[in-house]
């Protein structure tokens, strides 16, 4: 009885150290994207994916179903958020159930991912300061330098 408890204890730690070893680093989903939680703010996430130009970019999502009915694909303007202290203007779509906030100049999308290869962490806040979310960078360069290798492989293909 007592070796039960103890070997239900011990995998209970690990999936626990699992799930939080998750939270602290750039890991694969099982969806195929990369994905890091947000430490503070449950359900907020960020992904770094290919946009439309098949430029890499960084999004912050967050599940939002009754708010994305009906609007997907939609792009709206959004209040500029500030990344590490630096006012980066943003837009905001659906993408079917997840509310999605991206970069939308060159210049922003530079510097979230500079602060993301720089930092240890990112933290992103609205504009008037009433938000807060934060990220682990840990293990984002080296996703991002996988994903930028595919992407220039697939652009030199015939």
């Amino acid at each position: 009885m007592n070796k039960l408890i103890l070997s239900t204890l011990v995998l209970s730690f690990f999936s626990q150290a699992s799930i939080i070893e998750e939270q602290n680093e750039w890991y694969l989903a099982k969806n195929g994207m990369y994905i890091i939680r947000d430490s503070i703010n449950d359900g907020l996430i960020a992904t770094l994916e290919k946009s439309r130009d098949g430029m890499l970019n960084i999004y912050i999502q967050y599940p939002d179903v009754n708010g994305c009915k009906g609007k997907n694909g939609i792009a709206n303007s959004h209040d500029p958020l500030y990344i590490n202290g630096v006012l980066v203007k943003f837009a905001q779509a659906c993408n079917n159930d997840w509310r999605s906030f991206y970069p939308i100049s060159m210049e922003g999308t530079n510097h979230i991912i500079r602060e993301f290869m720089r930092k240890s962490n990112v933290e992103i806040m609205t504009y008037d300061k009433s938000f807060k979310a934060l990220f682990s960078a840990k293990g984002f360069t080296k996703i991002y330098n996988e994903k930028q290798k595919e992407i220039t492989i697939e652009k030199n293909a015939i």
